[in-house]
């Protein structure tokens, strides 16, 4: 079973600012990083009381939620970042006991597949495989926009179907929501 580490580097306080896009989308201008702390380790659902994932399965299937099914390492991250659904969303967080933000909600679903993804979502969208357009992505893959003068903004999981799974902004959760309607600026196949 995938397990969570609250002790992971870049786990601690966020020491990056951010500039709110017109869009409620945080621009991130540099990165965060904090010494690793002592901890039990803990699986995610062991920390918020949720059922295991299965491998290339889906929580959100069994709980009612349409969420497309995706096969090998992409279903199982996303099986895995549908454990962290109703997570507050947290400006550089990167634990879920406190909160995530959008690519430190990706690296530890990936992470928890034994998918190495870079903390913030510039270098994130750089990662991988690009994909070219949104009618050519799979279930898995990473939708980036970036921000006012072509600084990161926002990442989050496509799902298929034109959803995606995301941390949206402060106030709000991890949840499954449209994709924007303006197309993405990068397309990235990791898994």
């Amino acid at each position: 079973m995938p397990t969570v580490d609250p002790t992971a580097p870049g786990a601690g306080p966020a020491t990056r600012e951010t500039r709110e896009a017109a869009d409620g989308f945080a621009d991130v201008l540099a990165d965060v990083g904090s010494p690793a702390r002592a901890g039990a380790r803990l699986t995610l659902g062991e920390m918020l009381g949720l059922p295991a994932a299965r491998a290339g399965g889906s929580i959100a299937a069994t709980a009612g939620t349409d969420i497309p099914q995706a096969s090998g390492t992409a279903g199982d991250a996303i099986a895995a970042a549908e454990r962290y659904l109703g997570v507050p969303y947290k400006w550089g967080g990167t634990d879920p006991a406190t909160g995530l933000d959008c690519s430190g909600f990706l690296q530890r679903a990936f992470d928890d597949v034994g998918v190495d993804l870079p903390r913030v979502s510039a270098d994130q969208a750089r990662a991988g495989e690009p994909v070219d357009g949104l009618d050519n992505a799979r279930p898995g893959d990473l939708v980036y926009w970036s921000g006012r003068g072509g600084r990161s903004n926002h990442i989050g999981l496509y799902l298929g179907d034109g959803r995606m799974m995301h941390a949206p902004r402060t106030g709000d959760v991890v949840k499954v929501d449209s994709v924007r309607s303006a197309p993405p600026d990068a397309i990235r196949r990791v898994a």
